[in-house]
């Protein structure tokens, strides 16, 4: 499977600035999950709580939103070639 397309595919998909009208939209086939709201409250809380310089806080937040993406595009790539196989039934 090309890893290119499929880093497309998930940025189309999950792009929450949507720039196309209704029913073109990949990114309304998106849906974050309730947990992702709480665990973003839950890190913003610790990062708060820590006292941070502003400086150090901003760099730990972006460090963490790229972990984040990163992980979330790898189950996205994991998930696609899962569903590819069982829908298919061979090795993608």
């Amino acid at each position: 499977m090309d890893m290119d397309f499929l880093k497309r595919l998930y940025m189309a998909c999950s792009d929450e600035n949507p720039i196309f009208e209704a029913g073109q939209n990949l990114c309304e086939l998106w849906r974050r999950i309730d947990d992702t709201e709480v665990a973003d409250r839950d890190f913003r809380k610790a990062l708060t709580a820590a006292e941070l310089p502003f400086l150090t806080a901003d760099s730990i937040a972006e460090a963490t939103c790229a972990a984040n993406i990163a992980y979330e595009l790898q189950g996205f790539v994991n998930g696609f070639c899962l569903a590819m196989r069982i829908a298919t039934g061979k090795a993608v």
